[in-house]
């Protein structure tokens, strides 16, 4: 059944990285007086950083970050990360611009860490980079990267996440246990491997953009829970254009599947052709992925029709207004949506 990382694979984890701009240090939201350096040290590679008392951890220098993998014998990498693993002092890291890549098992096993933002000279985020940081929810990647590696955000906390506009591949484990709602990934994107989005607890809606994408063939992909069998469930749904591998994948495991350039009308934005809880669902994960600082998952067109009370805003009340509507209707209810939502007057 589900796979598991090697406990060899787990020892590379570390922690994570954030962005100091080419005219400046990164905002932090911390004024410059208000923290000391309380720790700081100089890599093998010649790479730098420093750790202020506001748990804003600096890396500054050019090229690839080292990979820190214990195996390592006695060497400055090695004695860095036994001493920060599963720490709680690191709140923010912060990458500056002229690091290309992130390490393998940079920064995996901070607990505390909260944010990461790359600068665009970064290309790679290597295997296990940000693994089991559980208090990650803000990530900021730059479309300079390619490729995210096994395991690199296994276990993060964020809601949404959005990926790169150069990014090619998803690799193996890659979000596997975080909290995702919602993912959108461009048609850059041309193979997602194994465990990609395993045991994603709360995902709720995936959309694959690329008709051609080669998805892993296996139900533990993609999936929310295992059964008391051992078997993978998947009770969110998928999004891609007919005839696609993202539709074929779907159909093969019985999920949920939902066809992108279908025609929408007002109240089915997901255009199925009926007004129900599925319609609902759309509006509370698109609300849910921009509360959280993401991006919109629906098109223009989807957005109007969502937008039920015309506000000019998709959120919980459209959702809401939906559901009313869908259990007026199962009750034998002969009123059109609009006119259900914003009766006419009497004379």
């Amino acid at each position: 059944m589900r796979k598991i990382l090697t406990a060899a694979l787990a020892l590379t984890l570390a922690c994570g990285v954030v962005y100091a701009p080419a005219h400046g240090i990164a905002d932090t939201g911390i004024t410059a007086s208000a923290a000391t350096i309380v720790e700081s040290c100089t890599w093998s590679n010649g790479m730098k950083w420093e750790l202020d008392s506001n748990g804003v951890f600096t890396v500054t220098g050019k090229g690839e970050m080292p990979d820190f993998d214990v195996a390592v014998n006695d060497s400055i990498e090695r004695k860095w990360k036994e001493g920060y693993l599963c720490n709680t002092k690191v709140k923010k890291i912060v990458v500056g611009k002229g690091v290309t890549s992130v390490g393998r098992g940079s920064f995996a096993w901070f607990y505390g860490l909260e944010s990461v933002v790359l600068p665009d000279s970064v290309t790679k985020i290597d295997d296990t980079a940000f693994s089991n940081d559980f208090a990650l929810n803000s990530v900021i990647i730059p479309d300079s990267v390619e490729y995210i590696g096994e395991a690199a955000f296994q276990g993060a906390a964020f809601k949404t996440f959005t990926m790169p506009g150069k990014l090619k591949t998803i690799a193996i484990g890659a979000f596997d246990a975080s909290r995702l709602v919602s993912v959108y990934i461009p048609n850059t994107v041309t193979s997602i491997d194994e465990l990609a989005f395993a045991l994603c607890e709360d995902l709720e809606v995936i959309t694959i953009t690329n008709p051609e994408c080669d998805i892993f063939d296996s139900d533990e992909t993609i999936f929310n829970y295992c059964d008391d069998a051992d078997k993978p469930h998947f009770n969110g749904v998928i999004r891609g254009y007919a005839g696609s591998t993202a539709q074929a994948y779907a159909g093969k495991y019985g999920y949920s599947f939902l066809t992108l350039g279908k025609k929408v009308s007002y109240g089915d934005p997901t255009g199925d052709g009926r007004i129900d809880s599925s319609d609902a669902t759309f509006c509370l994960v698109e609300y849910a992925s921009l509360a959280t600082g993401g991006t919109s998952i629906m098109t223009a067109e989807e957005k109007a029709a969502a937008d039920v009370n015309k506000d000019s805003a998709v959120d919980s009340k459209d959702a809401s207004a939906i559901l009313s509507y869908y259990s007026y209707k199962s009750t034998g209810g002969k009123e059109s949506l609009e006119d259900f939502l914003f009766p006419k007057s009497e004379e």
